[in-house]
């Protein structure tokens, strides 16, 4: 559906439900420590722009998956990155959106790219495909008993830590766009925000491949070579209907 499809087979031996269980529980324990050191934002700029996102993400997870529950923070912190946790929080470091002056078309970039990491179930697809190449681990999920502590287990890297593949991250990118496009985001923005980013990485003198948001990513070149393919697209076709439709 959409701009991009989500149509791709995914391998998924790890329970749904047990790896957002895991997953909440690691997002309370960042919440409590990012609360008592006074990192923790609630931004309404944040909350506003996710609202509008919601719809359109709950869109892609109807019919068999039930609704996230759909959260956002800021995060004190010098470091360039933003992460999702798989049942629905996402938690942006104030290094990305506090600066060069961003649009909220420009924000709404990174917050439907890591939107669509969850609805993609990408951190279970990764654990899920560890443990098919581990086969002791393989055995242990056989277990409904085990599976919530199997999920516990993994979830923290791979929920969190773990950087994407690029492929994933390609993924997100173009679901994202998507995402913006049905809610009446500039998908325009999608190439400026990415060039405001690496123009800042270059004035804080930090190294794209260094542990940070772009250490997995696609290259700057890359990522936008292939949005402005899609962008192009949604253009022509806005040019022939007066109201897009990412669904037709």
């Amino acid at each position: 559906m959409g701009t991009v499809g989500s149509e791709r087979k995914q391998l998924m031996i790890i329970p749904e439900s047990a790896w957002n269980k895991a997953a909440d529980r690691n997002f309370n324990k960042f919440e409590k420590k990012a609360k008592s050191k006074s990192v923790y934002l609630v931004d309404p700029r944040l909350d506003n722009i996710m609202a509008r996102l919601i719809p359109h993400a709950n869109d892609y997870l109807a019919g068999n998956r039930k609704k996230m529950n759909w959260k956002i923070n800021g995060n004190l912190s010098s470091k360039p990155n933003a992460h999702s946790f798989p049942s629905g929080q996402i938690v942006v470091n104030t290094a990305i959106y506090m600066f060069e002056n961003l649009t909220d078309d420009e924000l709404a970039t990174l917050i439907s790219h890591e939107m669509a990491h969850v609805i993609r179930g990408h951190s279970r697809e990764k654990a899920s495909i560890y443990a098919a190449t581990n086969l002791s681990l393989l055995g242990a999920t056989m277990g409904a008993g085990y599976a919530l502590g199997f999920a516990s287990g993994l979830s923290g890297n791979y929920g969190v830590t773990l950087p994407h593949s690029r492929h994933l991250e390609e993924e997100a990118d173009l679901i994202g766009l998507d995402l913006m496009v049905r809610a009446g985001f500039d998908h325009k923005s999608t190439v400026t925000f990415w060039e405001k980013f690496e123009a800042n990485l270059v004035k804080k003198e930090i190294d794209s491949k260094s542990p940070t948001f772009l250490s997995s990513h696609p290259t700057n070149e890359q990522r936008k070579n292939v949005l402005n393919q899609y962008i192009l697209a949604i253009d022509s076709y806005q040019v022939k209907s007066t109201r897009y439709s990412a669904k037709s």
